[in-house]
């Protein structure tokens, strides 16, 4: 969320792969822990799987987003026109 409210230059594909790639994370790692030690384990683990999905998102995002088609910048500046007042 935070890439989407402050920073002008995140394209809809950058923040559809910070989305994947959290959710990719989470499931990776509840599958891999409920294998090994077992769902309860897991379970307990949800916490330090969301941060990590998080961080993980947090870089992603703006990666992506440099290297796919900006948005028009006559739509970014109506986007952000309300937080541009300030």
């Amino acid at each position: 969320y935070f890439w989407g409210l402050y920073s002008k230059k995140i394209t809809k594909v950058g923040a559809w792969s910070g989305l994947l790639s959290g959710l990719i994370v989470v499931g990776t790692a509840v599958i891999v822990t409920s294998i090994i030690s077992g769902f309860p384990v897991a379970k307990s683990l949800a916490p330090e799987f969301g941060v990590s999905a998080m961080a993980v998102s947090f870089v992603i995002t703006p990666i992506v987003s440099k290297f796919t088609k900006q948005l028009p910048n006559e739509f970014v500046r109506r986007a952000f026109m309300y937080i541009d007042k300030k």
